[in-house]
């Protein structure tokens, strides 16, 4: 099971990748490949916080991918996806640093997809829930900027005045 979890990851760095240096359709193609793996790995074991959070991360980074590339309405659903396994995971008492640095990513990936679809309001709310699991990080390692990249938080920061100053 190690090896295929490895698999799993090698897939969505190799996505990660295609995202960045080639075709979203190469990089989905390789995260549907890690989602695969997971799935399978999930069935014999479903509460392994391990796979799922590797799962969350796939889902979270494919709707970057299909957000790039236009598609927010889907990209919007599939980091809904990756939400709700990081959910899963807090329930099952697996809410980890890891789990806030995942939980915010994905919410500012969210935001992207619905600021696009015209969704300023809910984007607004989900960037500020971003925002605060940021400063849980932050709080509780204030060293922890390497977790997210340092340029987040003050984009997150203008993203949600630019909302607010669009509000008039």
């Amino acid at each position: 099971q190690d090896d295929w979890l490895e698999f799993a990851k090698a897939a969505r760095g190799l996505g990660i990748f295609y995202r960045n240096h080639a075709t979203v359709e190469q990089a989905i193609g390789r995260y549907e490949e890690a989602r695969t793996v997971l799935e399978d790995l999930l069935e014999k074991d479903p509460r392994n916080a391990t796979y799922l959070s590797e799962l969350a991360g796939v889902y979270r980074d494919e709707g970057l991918a299909m957000g790039s590339s236009g598609n927010q309405k889907e990209a919007r659903e599939v980091i809904e996806q990756s939400l709700a396994i990081l959910e899963q995971i807090a329930e099952s008492g697996g809410s980890t640093f890891n789990y806030l640095a995942d939980k915010a990513a994905a919410l500012h990936n969210l935001g992207f997809a619905m600021n696009e679809l015209g969704e300023q309001g809910q984007a607004l709310e989900v960037w500020l829930q971003a925002y605060e699991c940021f400063e849980s990080i932050l709080s509780k390692v204030p060293n922890a900027a390497f977790v997210w990249r340092p340029q987040r938080l003050p984009e997150l920061v203008g993203l949600i005045s630019s909302i607010y100053m669009s509000k008039g």
